[in-house]
This record gives structure tokens, sequence and C-alpha cells, in this order.
């Protein structure tokens, strides 16, 4: 069985790994120091001018809007698939969290919640569009 095509596919794939990623994938030093959830927190401070690594020179900060930021993230993850897309940023506290570990989204298929008032005992909470989002688990009002 010849392979070679097999070979030069592989090797091809790593030569654009490590002309897209560069540096030996410095970002898997990165996760482990800070946790994936942080290690994009990080980037996303750094885009609003909030954070700026050491080693490298401070006079260019990017200086974002909390918006624009994430706009940055959003299209780093389902254009050109560069982060994952687990990762959301919570509307309440603005902290970004990995979706599929924790947190929730609350949508227009949201269930209704039973709550408690202390006058009138409980009552079904219908979540309002105005309360549509994604929520990190300290903020999530379900």
């Amino acid at each position: 069985m010849d392979t070679s095509g097999y070979k030069q596919t592989e090797e091809k794939k790593e030569d654009m790994e490590n002309t897209v990623f560069g540096r030996g994938h410095d970002s898997m030093e990165l996760m482990a120091r800070f946790g994936c959830a942080g290690y994009m927190q990080k980037f996303y401070e750094f885009l609003q001018g909030k954070f700026h690594p050491e080693n490298i020179m401070e006079k260019d900060t990017p200086n974002l809007s909390k918006d624009q930021a994430w706009h940055v993230i959003y299209c780093m993850q389902e254009y050109f698939g560069i982060f994952d897309d687990r990762f959301e940023r919570c509307r309440e506290c603005d902290t970004i969290f990995d979706s599929y570990e924790e947190g929730t989204v609350i949508n227009g298929d949201t269930e209704p919640v039973e709550r408690n008032t202390v006058f009138e005992g409980p009552y079904i909470h219908r979540f309002t569009e105005e309360e549509y989002g994604h929520y990190c688990e300290d903020c999530r009002p379900d």
C-alpha cells in the first residue's frame, strides 16, 4: 500500500498549523496556566486594553469596547475556527465561560421557573426578551 500521498498531506497540514499558530503553540502553556476559559478571558481583556503581555510592546495596545472585543472573538469562533464556539460571555458580569461546563442560555424556548415572593408566595416566572442571553453560573436567572 502506497502511503506517500497520505504522508505529504499530513506534512502539509502540520506545516499549515505551524504557519498559522506559530512558535510551538505557546497557547497550550497559557491554557494550562489560566485554564481554557481563563485564556479566553485574558484575550478578551487584552482586546479591551485591560491586560497586556509583558513580552510585547505596549504602544499599540488595542482599546476596543466590550462589544467590539466580543465581536472579534465571535468571528474567530464562527468564521475563522480559531477558537471553539463553546465559549460565551455572560451578559451580566461580562465573564467568559465554557458553555459545555457551566452557565445557561435564556431564550424563547426556556421553560418558565417557579419563584417565591416574600408576601405573595410562589409564582411562575416567564422570561422576557430583555432577559434573553448567556449567563455564567453566578448570574443565571433560572
